[in-house]
């Protein structure tokens, strides 16, 4: 597997985490409130420099939201007296809380339904609060003059756009500085987790929100520093969900069939058969032999020295896939944990990464043949600024970022108390999260630790940047199947097989025969599958973006 220190995705992501609010609250929800998760495999890029990049630019973000809050509360006091100032106060957190709720800014808005109702029944306790307070202070009900509103209003603006450029050139320079090409994450300290047994001090939680910003360096290309080698991706994957393939992608094609072993008739002109050993006619084999054979047979491809038989950027790695569900009395079946062979090939600076899990089966004579192709689209086309980007100052830029100020400035004054409450939420969160994990540990009950999604994933474009993205993962996946069909009829061939039959389903799935959607529908575009209980497709021109493939999902 190739370094993911210094790869492009990484410092994508990483870009992704500064400039888009809603991609970084996602980072922070999966790996940082979800502690108690097993994080998804990192595919050609680190993940835990894309989350110090995501903690880092919330942080940033906060100090924005502070001042937004303040100075219009404190410019309403002083202008309007303690009953508006107060009303302007509860106006200004039940507006945040509705625009936070329903995903008008930052992080998408809130998905539990719990939630949601807390939420609904805060608004209107802050509105009620705020009328009450207008009521006790004094007020008259007499609008203000308008020169005390423009006397109020208008410097507390200024202040707020002004706070909005500033964050927004802060944004640019940590792009510019940190994440431009050449430029390599250095590694700190990972925050520490929220303690089990209580939301810990105000000191600890301030440093679980506000962390450090992360460190850069420029790439030694002649000999890359230690630190910057990611750690082996594991080989023992939790799921959580339906999909136990967490972090490879979306899904674009499946197909399976079964085989029955018979022995290879005699040939004068076969080579020389090893002793039979078996009264089938062939020499029995174990399935952990075939797929051991298979996993050599794609190493050596990737370590081949002739150029012909190497395919660059291959690499093999043997998964098992377990349920996420640990401890409580009864334990999941054993049929949710299952092993795969994984072939994955990264292209384009690791943008582009196909995965082909391969498995096989045995019973009795039956051979049974699985295989799943998984895509990684590339990264969002608004996280390549940090290519584009070439200074963290100029006359442009300076002007556009005083534009975007005095656009986002009143929304921002509107929602910044809403925001603030987000931040304080996700914090209890994750320590919530913690302390009931440790909880229903400590009684023996089921736990979900099964990684939801990946970094990688969360990023992900809708759509291929370029034709040639699309065509490259179509050739490698096309590589990967043929390859595979070569070393498992060579397997099978050397162990005295019939192959007849398994090289013919072969050809049948990867030649073009039906296409059988999810939603049940058939279309024949070429060679008709027979016999029971095979499945087969083919590719086509739908699925992720423009220019994906169709996911197979019955029987023809």
């Amino acid at each position: 597997m190739s370094r993911t220190g210094d790869t492009g995705a990484t410092r994508y992501l990483c870009t992704g985490a500064e400039i888009d609010e809603r991609f970084a609250a996602r980072v922070i929800e999966e790996l940082w409130e979800n502690a108690h998760r097993d994080r998804a495999p990192s595919y050609g890029y680190n993940e835990q420099a894309v989350l110090e990049h995501a903690l880092a630019a919330r942080r940033r973000r906060i100090l924005r939201d502070v001042i937004a809050f303040l100075v219009p509360v404190m410019m309403a006091l002083i202008g309007f007296g303690v009953a508006a100032g107060l009303t302007w106060l509860a106006l200004v957190l039940f507006f945040g809380l509705m625009t936070v709720r329903s995903g008008v800014v930052g992080g998408g808005g809130v998905r539990d339904l719990r939630s949601r109702a807390a939420a609904q029944v805060s608004w209107v306790a802050a509105l009620l609060f705020g009328l009450m307070l207008y009521l006790v202070a004094g007020g008259t009900g007499k609008p203000p003059d308008f020169t005390m509103i423009a006397l109020t209003v208008l410097p507390a603006y200024a202040v707020v756009v002004f706070v909005v450029w500033i964050e927004r050139m802060q944004q640019r320079a940590t792009v510019v500085s940190d994440l431009g090409p050449g430029r390599t994450w250095v590694p700190t300290a990972p925050p520490g987790p929220a303690p089990v047994g209580g939301v810990g001090t105000l000191q600890g939680a301030l440093t679980e929100v506000l962390p450090p910003r992360p460190t850069h360096a420029p790439v030694d290309v002649a000999e890359p520093p230690a630190s910057v080698v990611p750690p082996p991706i594991p080989s023992t994957v939790r799921y959580s969900g339906y999909v136990p393939f967490v972090g490879a992608g979306e899904l674009v094609e499946s197909w399976t069939f079964p085989v029955e072993l018979r022995g290879a008739g005699p040939s004068v002109l076969d080579a020389p058969r090893p002793s039979i050993t078996d009264k089938n006619g062939y020499t029995p084999f174990t399935v952990d032999e075939l797929t051991g054979a298979i996993c050599t047979a794609f190493e050596g491809l990737s370590r081949s020295e002739e150029g012909r038989h190497r395919l660059t950027g291959l690499s093999v790695q043997m998964h098992e896939f377990s349920s996420g569900i640990t401890g409580g009395a009864v334990p999941p079946p054993a049929e949710a944990t299952r092993r795969y062979l994984c072939v994955r090939v990264g292209t384009w600076s690791q943008e582009v990464v196909v995965s082909v899990l391969i498995r096989f089966t045995l019973d009795g004579r039956m051979l049974y043949t699985e295989l799943h192709e998984l895509v990684l689209p590339p990264i969002r086309p608004d996280f390549h600024v940090a290519d584009e980007w070439l200074h963290a100052a100029d006359a442009a830029t300076l002007w556009g970022a005083f534009g975007h100020a005095l656009v986002e400035a009143p929304g921002l004054m509107a929602s910044a108390a809403g925001r603030l409450m987000r931040v304080w939420s996700s914090w209890w969160r994750r320590a919530g999260n913690l302390r009931a994990a440790h909880e229903r540990t400590a009684r023996n009950l089921p736990v979900d630790r099964g990684a939801r999604a990946s970094v990688r994933e969360l990023g992900a474009s809708a759509n291929y940047a370029t034709f040639f993205q699309n065509s490259d993962a179509e050739k490698y996946l096309k590589l990967i199947e043929r390859k595979f069909t070569v070393f498992v009829l060579d397997f099978l061939q050397r162990r005295n097989v019939d192959v007849t039959e398994y090289r013919q389903r072969n050809e049948l799935v990867l030649n073009n025969g039906i296409i059988q959607h999810v939603s049940g529908d058939l279309n024949n575009s070429g060679a008709i599958v027979a016999g029971r209980g095979n499945q087969a497709s083919v590719r086509g021109s739908g699925g992720v973006g423009t220019g994906a493939r169709s996911t197979a999902g019955g029987t023809s």
